[in-house]
């Protein structure tokens, strides 16, 4: 049993080690996403962090990436996504709504797709908070 286990470890490092230049060359297609009705470029998003009241950002990673992670985008608020049908009635209707995830898939893309269908103009961020640290966008820590 221990070679089988030994074996798999092996074959899971091979993988992850194959595949980590298609996540950088993905993260990196991400961050020079231009903008679109549903995602917002990182150029369009540093544009927006310049100006007060620019639009609502909302943080909206699962917690076992929040919690593990000890920053966040500034002016961020953190909503629990699970949770979207009991916090999104509080935001308001007359600005954008710009959501991120860790990665920019699942998360934002089902948040995007909640907001959107309930009346709010909502985009998420080309390739989550983990390609925007990456790019060099800024970054505040989380309160406590």
């Amino acid at each position: 049993m221990n070679r089988k286990m030994a074996f798999l470890a092996s074959l899971t490092a091979v993988v992850v080690m194959a595949l980590a230049p298609v996540t950088r060359a993905a993260d990196t297609a991400a961050a020079a996403q231009p903008s679109t009705d549903r995602v917002i470029s990182h150029a369009d998003l540093k544009k927006i962090l310049a100006q007060p009241d620019g639009a609502v950002i909302l943080d909206l990673r699962r917690n076992a990436d929040y919690d593990k992670d000890t920053l966040t985008m500034p002016a961020s608020r953190r909503f629990n996504p699970d949770k979207i049908a009991d916090w999104s009635g509080a935001l308001p209707k007359d600005k954008e709504i710009l959501v991120f995830c860790a990665h920019g898939r699942s998360i934002s893309d089902a948040s995007v797709n909640y907001l959107t269908k309930n009346g709010y103009k909502a985009r998420l961020v080309a390739g989550g908070f983990d390609t925007w640290k990456a790019a060099g966008g800024a970054t505040v820590p989380k309160a406590q």
